[in-house]
């Protein structure tokens, strides 16, 4: 950012060996489906274009219990909204607290429920900011099926409150070892009560196993205004 390097992870944890574990640094939120890094992406672009509700890295401790059948975490942060940069939190306690928990269900084969909140009492402005996010996945064969529903809240202190959300469903069929195909349709509106639906096919092409290829065809319906985006992008992971 501003041509400065950005270390985005940067912690320690503590494992007590019995499935807990504590974490302090500075690390990334647990909420969205859609992976934050972009190697890890089933498409190109993300599902929501128009309004950020998931908070992204941030400074704090974790706590987190897991097993077989589920997950469990709660943390204590700097901050906890998406207005601020998304590879940082505000740095200081003093200017609100951040708090998030999540929990994840996994005892059926194949199926992850997850659900998680996070809060931030309040910035320089005095803006509250509240997030909730629901998602499930089932992978049954070749195919990956997945949906998500996120609401977030901004409660500023002199002009009252605004929400929004995003909600997507996604449908990946993997080919064959090299080939698979996405195709992705969300909706959703933001504060202002702009609302949009994009629809998504992302083919993949797994060139090495550390080395694909991913093409994006999207369209998106801005309050009747449609957009086209197409993209080709090559992914490197080692």
């Amino acid at each position: 950012y501003n041509n400065s390097p950005v270390v985005l992870d940067a912690y320690g944890t503590y494992d007590f060996g019995n499935g807990t574990t504590v974490t302090a640094g500075k690390f990334l939120s647990w909420l969205g489906y859609e992976a934050f890094d972009i190697v890890n992406m089933a498409t190109y672009s993300y599902a929501n274009p128009v309004a950020g509700y998931i908070p992204a890295w941030h400074t704090g401790v974790k706590v987190e219990n897991s097993t077989d059948a589920y997950s469990i975490g709660m943390a204590v942060l700097d901050s906890d909204r998406p207005t601020t940069p998304y590879y940082k939190g505000d740095g200081d306690l003093n200017d609100g607290v951040g708090l998030e928990a999540y929990f994840t269900y996994k005892a059926i084969k194949d199926f992850t429920l997850f659900a998680g909140l996070a809060y931030d009492s309040g910035d320089a402005a005095k803006t509250k900011f509240l997030a909730a996010d629901l998602w499930a996945q089932y992978v049954y064969g070749k195919f990956t099926f997945a949906g998500e529903y996120c609401y977030g809240n901004y409660d500023y202190k002199h002009a009252g409150s605004a929400d929004g959300y995003f909600v997507l469903g996604l449908l990946k069929y993997q080919v064959d070892e090299k080939w698979a195909a996405t195709f992705r349709l969300s909706n959703g509106q933001d504060e202002a009560n702009n609302d949009f639906t994009k629809y998504t096919f992302a083919p993949t092409y797994s060139v090495t196993k550390n080395l694909d290829i991913v093409a994006e065809y999207s369209y998106v319906d801005h309050e009747g205004t449609g957009e086209n985006f197409l993209g080709i992008q090559t992914r490197f992971k080692f």
